[in-house]
């Protein structure tokens, strides 16, 4: 007799389920009045949050997920911008809209993190499914299960839709793709094929050319947390998709897909788009394939318009510092990123000049030790300059901190002390 569910397959279904209750809440009627000290919180859209970058670790761009790794940063920026979290990070919840104007108004979308580790619990619990096959109907009930306001019945629908697998694929798109459903159970029906997994990605080829945008844009959603790099040429082709949404979500998907075949169509993406906020994600996407192929069309995007583009451009450079600094890859396009980001330190935006800050301590570009230290006094970014000098290490940037370190006993000495401690446990 094979074994039941583990533990851990056990806890990511909850998380399964738990979002679909967030989009069943997502849903219900606001109450009349909102308390005056808590006033309602803005909607990002797809993303336009990327204009402000990603910070540590949070959510915070108002798109799906993220897959842990390496990629779009790991340095600070402002308020609602774009980030990435680790594997190892904790699963969270966030839902919000995806706005569509004209088709579908503004629709419920849930949003997860650590979805890799999700999918690997699921894929484990599979592992260890019953053989029982479906009953007549029992999937589409699963589904609209998954809306339920019951928790427990939320559970036993997630958990029992992941054993299904495969055998699940086909209703779950019918609902999907169903018109005339209730939006909460296409949604839902949306997250049970992410429960599914790649037995799934298929059946969500078939609709991405689905003439309800809604569909299309969901069906690329799922496919790059899915993680399967066999949607990389379908999701390609979406690209040129008459609705800004849907080319949006297509190119996220492709930066969580990481296939550097995706470089060339998402560099395209950034130079000739309409959309501002499609530009943005392409920004993003790129920097996260932290390919050498990625490195020009950044570059371009640094002197780019708005600001708010130049600014991206600098923190998804700075998020392929690992690979630029190491010289593997990088080699190439690291003395070009190195010049360019020095250029935007001077900047009119201050945004701008604060992520290139940032980058060049990324890309520990030896250059930049005098530059940087030339604003080691400006009140909002000299404590970024002072801790950029000491990522980059070198003598010279230890010599420039100690000279910092030994000055009046302010804000920039703290730092500059910090900073060389740092180095010191670094070596």
């Amino acid at each position: 007799m094979k074994s039941p569910l583990g533990l851990q397959a056990v806890v990511a279904i909850l998380v399964v389920a738990g979002l679909a209750g967030a989009a069943l809440a997502a849903a219900a009627p606001a109450p009349s009045q909102a308390p005056a000290n808590n006033p309602p919180a803005a909607v990002p859209q797809a993303s336009a949050a990327a204009d402000s970058g990603f910070t540590d670790s949070s959510i915070n761009f108002g798109n799906f997920m993220d897959l842990g790794g390496s990629g779009f940063t790991g340095s600070s920026t402002g308020g609602g911008g774009r980030t990435t979290t680790s594997g190892a990070q904790q699963s969270s919840v966030a839902t919000r809209s995806m706005n569509l104007p004209g088709v579908l108004g503004v629709v419920p979308t849930m949003f997860r993190r650590n979805a890799k580790a999700l999918l690997a619990s699921m894929a484990a619990a599979n592992g260890n499914k019953p053989a029982t096959p479906a009953e007549p109907g029992e999937v589409k009930r699963l589904a609209e299960t998954l809306a339920a306001s019951d928790e427990s019945q939320r559970t036993a629908a997630a958990q029992r839709l992941a054993e299904l697998g495969d055998a699940a694929s086909g209703t779950l798109v019918d609902l999907l793709t169903n018109s005339q459903a209730p939006m909460t159970q296409r949604a839902a029906a949306a997250e049970a094929l992410l429960a599914v997994g790649r037995p799934a990605t298929p059946a969500l080829v078939t609709v991405l050319t689905d003439e309800n945008p809604f569909v299309r844009a969901k069906a690329a959603e799922v496919l790059g947390a899915i993680g399967d790099r066999t949607a990389v040429r379908p999701l390609t082709k979406i690209l040129g998709d008459r609705e800004p949404t849907v080319r949006d979500k297509a190119a996220w998907a492709l930066g969580l897909l990481g296939d550097l075949e995706a470089a060339t169509p998402l560099a395209d993406l950034l130079r000739r788009d309409a959309s501002l906020d499609v530009r943005m994600t392409a920004v993003t996407a790129l920097g996260r394939l932290s390919c050498r192929a990625s490195i020009e069309p950044l570059l371009e995007g640094l002197q780019g318009e708005p600001p708010r583009l130049r600014a991206a451009s600098a923190r998804a450079i700075g998020g392929m510092g690992e690979m630029l600094a190491s010289g593997v890859r990088g080699e190439i396009g690291r003395a070009k990123a190195g010049e360019a980001l020095m250029i935007a330190l001077q900047d009119k935006d201050l945004a701008v000049r604060a992520a290139a800050i940032d980058a060049l301590g990324a890309l520990k570009e030896q250059r930049a030790v005098d530059p940087l230290a030339a604003l080691v006094d400006d009140p909002q970014l000299g404590p970024s300059a002072v801790k950029a000098i000491g990522r980059i290490g070198t003598n010279h940037a230890r010599r420039a901190l100690q000279k910092l370190a030994a000055g009046p006993d302010d804000t920039t000495s703290t730092a500059a002390r910090e900073a060389l401690a740092q180095m010191r446990a670094r070596s």
